[in-house]
């Protein structure tokens, strides 16, 4: 495990060996740290005496190379304790390191690889060898044993997450200094409060950080939550970005993709969309959103007042032709636009008399 290159935190790997001479299934299986993050649920296939590379963020963090599974959150500083646990929920290996790497080197981009089931060693290659036999040794004997005993702790059952926590409100471009007033809001549809521990949120665009909500984390039905952009250390593009919202099995729960950002203005949801609006309104319902036009009672056809000019022109020219009858047809005319009739009919008339 390592990063691969010098350009960004977030180019983090981690490299898995199958040493048997079988295919094995990873599907169902799960990398899963004691602190929650990362969280990985595992897919695909990996042959026997192969390797099965992930790559957080994006597959652009070890080149030339594809990645076999994305997945988002950070590697600790100073260790993590590990478990690849299979679909059975039985502990398949396990990693335990508490104070600090043992190996590998930030400075000098070399990874940290396995030399036996209980050592490791810094990489003699920079930015390690993904994909390839390690420089120093590669671990040979069977899975079973090099665990330092047989484990069978049956973990309980996979917990099925709530829908419906989306976002509703973003501010990408403040007037202030973007570092401090960017912020993003999120929203529970539910009728339950729902517990965020092991929930991300993650941009995918420009400078991609993943935010990882502290445990205990809740927010309560039908309410909002706002996470501020020096707690989530999330920037906002202000040219194009996108947002995902991801649940503790890795699942996409919601997702925004925005262009440009208007200046002062928040991006807000809408039940007919989503909509640039001056109306900030952080931990609140949005508002700014001009009401949709309604809709005429007949439909389509828009309803247009008649004026009397239009009416007394008519009636002039109903002189001009010496025609008492026509007078008294547009003066009835008259006085049914009073009582709200529209144009359409008026013209339907008015059609009937002209070929009269």
């Amino acid at each position: 495990m390592g990063k691969s290159q010098p350009f960004s935190s977030n180019d983090e790997w981690i490299e898995l060996y199958n040493n048997t001479n079988s295919d094995i299934d990873l599907n169902g299986w799960k990398i899963v740290s004691d602190d929650g993050t990362p969280s990985i649920i595992l897919n695909g296939i990996i042959p026997g005496q192969n390797f099965y590379l992930l790559e957080r963020t994006n597959d652009e963090t070890v080149p030339e190379i594809a990645a076999n599974q994305i997945y988002v959150g950070a590697l600790g500083n100073d260790g993590e304790n590990l478990k690849l646990i299979d679909k059975d929920n039985l502990l398949i290996d396990e990693i335990k390191i508490n104070n600090g790497w043992p190996a590998g080197d930030n400075s000098t981009k070399q990874t940290m690889e396995r030399t036996s089931s209980e050592t490791w060693a810094t990489s003699q290659e920079v930015y390690g060898t993904p994909g390839k036999k390690n420089n120093t040794s590669i671990i040979e004997s069977p899975v079973a044993s090099f665990l330092p005993e047989p484990i069978s702790t049956t973990l309980p059952e996979p917990t099925n997450y709530p829908r419906g926590i989306i976002f509703n409100e973003i501010l990408p471009s403040p007037l202030g200094p973007d570092e401090n007033e960017e912020w993003i809001e999120i929203y529970n549809q539910n009728n339950f409060i729902v517990n965020l521990s092991g929930w991300q949120i993650s941009d995918s665009l420009g400078q991609v950080k993943a935010y990882s909500f502290p445990n205990n984390t809740t927010i309560n039905a039908k309410s909002y939550l706002v996470i501020n952009r020096p707690e989530s250390k999330i920037t906002l593009n202000n040219q194009e970005d996108e947002l995902l919202i991801f649940n503790p099995d890795q699942e996409i729960v919601d997702s925004i993709h925005y262009k440009t950002a208007v200046s002062g203005q928040s991006f807000s949801r809408f039940s007919n969309g989503w909509s640039w609006t001056n109306q900030l309104t952080p931990a609140s319902a949005n508002a700014g959103m001009k009401e949709e036009r309604k809709s005429s009672p007949l439909g389509n056809q828009e309803e247009i007042p008649i004026s009397a000019s239009i009416l007394q022109g008519n009636l002039e020219k109903v002189e001009d032709n010496n025609s008492w009858f026509l007078r008294t047809v547009l003066t009835a005319i008259a006085l049914a636009a009073l009582s709200g009739i529209t144009v359409l009919m008026l013209k339907r008339l008015v059609g009937g008399i002209n070929n009269s």
